[in-house]
């Protein structure tokens, strides 16, 4: 029996593991965007990288910061870039 509830746990453990990357929020509230940039230039940030992802979308109402699909920044070839990256177990 002791076998059975230990692989249970394990089962459990890797299935409830969280690999890789957490996701980016796809949109973000106009006023949310704004403390987080304004909190990453006070701390010395760069902002140039958040401005490229997230663009306004002012048809919204209120307007919101959109997450732009990963092709029209890095082109249609990027998902050789994705297998390059090594396995992290």
């Amino acid at each position: 029996m002791a076998q059975v509830v230990n692989i249970y746990l394990i089962l459990q453990a890797f299935l409830g593991q969280r690999h890789g990357y957490d996701m980016l929020p796809c949109m973000i509230q106009f006023e949310q965007f704004g403390i987080l940039v304004d909190t990453l230039e006070e701390a010395g940030e760069d902002t140039q990288l958040i401005h490229t992802w997230y663009k306004i979308d002012e048809n919204e109402v209120p307007p919101v910061y959109i997450l732009q699909p990963i092709s029209s920044i890095l082109g249609n070839n990027w998902c050789h870039l994705y297998m390059l990256q090594p396995l992290s177990f």
